[in-house]
């Protein structure tokens, strides 16, 4: 790859027209709910999943804006799939990493098509630019993630926290960390490059809100003002306000995010089981440090075992909210309980509750 793409900050003024990267993008279908990011990546190999998948998002949702080149765009996220695999020593986190950037970018694109297929107020309000700044989103929403919650970084006072504070610290780097790439004077990644001031504000901002609800310490108060503006919508006449559609957006990437829930048993199992290792490898971490070891962190609990609570309590409650208002969406609540019966029969349980009421 051209080294421009990779430099941080500062670099040399690239004509993207001279290096193309299209070269680096496969084809991949991302249509299906039935995406498996690890089958694409055996196919595929491992280097280039995160390029393509955005590619083909961006394809779905009608292509560039305006005045942007391709070539800024594919800059930009081959530039952020080095900063998904550059951490703990050059090797790639066993969960937030370029694979799991690249499931959330095909699940974001297959929600938001779904809850668009199904609701007039929500064509009317989403634009181009909105649909950009969910692929961005996607794309970057765990970049530069350690592979430590921000417990572990709070009790550590590690740099992030010390720089970005005690709300949404991990969100919040990677936000800042990706659009000071993107906007960092390499013009060979910025994918913003062609819109106007007040365009290329618009879409920081959006993505920037989507990124920081990303943050499960927010989860209860998302979905709770996602609920309160569901029953407002008798009220509403079918109309949706710049506040409401963000709010939408915000929890379809949520939803992106934690999908590995939902999605087929195959791949429900092993991104847990990836989560789980990248967990304990956490609690080793601050076992060395003498901190005190994080809760599901000391390598006792199993991936069924934390799945018996997390979907019912979490999962299951986020998809019923979505498919209130999506009712497209309704089809993977039914795929969450499956998975949960399924972790249930890997613990042996003989009356799992994994039904819903």
């Amino acid at each position: 790859l051209p080294a421009d793409v990779l430099e941080e900050g500062e670099g040399s003024q690239y004509d993207v027209e001279e290096h193309s990267l299209l070269q680096y993008v496969k084809e991949v279908t991302i249509g299906d709910w039935g995406f498996n990011v690890f089958d694409v990546a055996d196919r595929l190999g491992h280097d280039h999943v995160l390029l393509s998948v955005a590619h083909a998002a961006l394809s779905a949702c009608g292509g560039l804006p305006y005045g942007v080149e391709i070539g800024r765009f594919l800059g930009f996220v081959v530039h952020a799939e080095s900063g998904y695999c550059a951490v703990g020593g050059g090797e790639s986190n066993a969960y937030h990493n370029r694979l799991h950037a690249a499931d959330v970018t095909q699940a974001m694109q297959w929600l938001l098509d779904a809850a668009l297929g199904c609701s007039p107020a929500l064509r009317e309000a989403v634009t181009p630019l909105d649909r950009y700044a969910c692929v961005l989103a996607s794309v970057v929403h765990d970049y530069k993630h350690p592979g430590k919650n921000a417990v572990f970084l709070r009790n550590s006072m590690d740099d992030v926290y010390m720089q970005f504070g005690t709300e949404s610290p991990l969100e919040r780097m990677h936000a800042a960390k990706a659009f000071r790439a993107l906007k960092g004077g390499n013009a060979s990644r910025d994918a913003l490059r062609g819109l106007t001031a007040d365009q290329q504000a618009s879409v920081h901002a959006l993505a920037h809100r989507l990124i920081l609800a990303t943050d499960m310490a927010r989860h209860v108060e998302l979905l709770d003002s996602f609920k309160a503006w569901q029953q407002q919508q008798p009220q509403l006449g079918g109309k949706m306000c710049e506040a409401d559609k963000v709010l939408v957006l915000q929890m379809l990437l949520k939803a992106a995010d934690i999908s590995n829930a939902f999605r087929g048993w195959t791949a429900c199992r092993r991104w847990t089981e990836q989560l789980c290792a990248e967990f304990h490898a956490q609690g080793e971490a601050e076992r060395k440090l003498g901190l005190p070891v994080s809760r599901f962190m000391d390598g006792s609990v199993s991936p069924a075992a934390m799945q018996r609570t997390f979907v019912p309590l979490i999962v299951v409650p986020l998809l019923q909210a979505l498919r209130a208002a999506f009712p497209a969406l309704g089809t993977l609540e039914d795929r969450a309980w499956a998975n949960l019966h399924e972790w249930h029969r890997l613990l042996g349980d003989t009356n799992d509750g994994s039904t819903p009421e």
